[in-house]
């Protein structure tokens, strides 16, 4: 992905700047430049953090993020589809499979692990694999 795409990110997790500042503990900064402050940390990661990473999963990275980069881009052209019942229930199940089921197993248990204390990656991932809402699989 491009720094335009991060940005482009950025932007999109502004709008729940005040809730990762108070719940996460991010800084402003952070939370208002996260998709390019969780790039950063990734890219500064030693190459054995990074092996740990990429090791838990059987799917290749980039393999990944090639489903993220369509769930967002099914996600764009869902949202253009107003008052649509079965559009809508359809991307909310696809949200919800992303959020609870996908990420968690690809990412989040981890980055949690491999990522330095303080960081914005590991706050997050902290966040979200201890959420009280959260559903657990395992």
């Amino acid at each position: 992905m491009s720094d335009q795409d991060w940005k482009r990110l950025d932007i999109q997790m502004q709008a729940f700047s005040s809730r990762l500042t108070t719940k996460v503990k991010l800084s402003t900064t952070m939370a208002m430049n996260l998709a390019t402050t969780v790039v950063t940390e990734i890219q500064a990661l030693s190459p054995e953090q990074k092996n740990a990473i990429t090791s838990v999963s059987q799917v290749p990275i980039s393999d990944r993020l090639n489903e993220l980069k369509a769930f967002q881009s099914w996600m764009d052209q869902a949202s253009t589809f107003r008052n649509n019942p079965a559009v809508t229930r359809a991307q909310i199940l696809t949200q919800n499979y992303i959020c609870f089921v996908y990420l968690p197993e690809a990412c989040f248990r981890v980055m949690e692990k491999s990522c330095p204390s303080g960081s914005a990656t590991r706050k997050c991932a902290q966040f979200l694999n201890k959420y009280p809402n959260r559903i657990k699989l395992t």
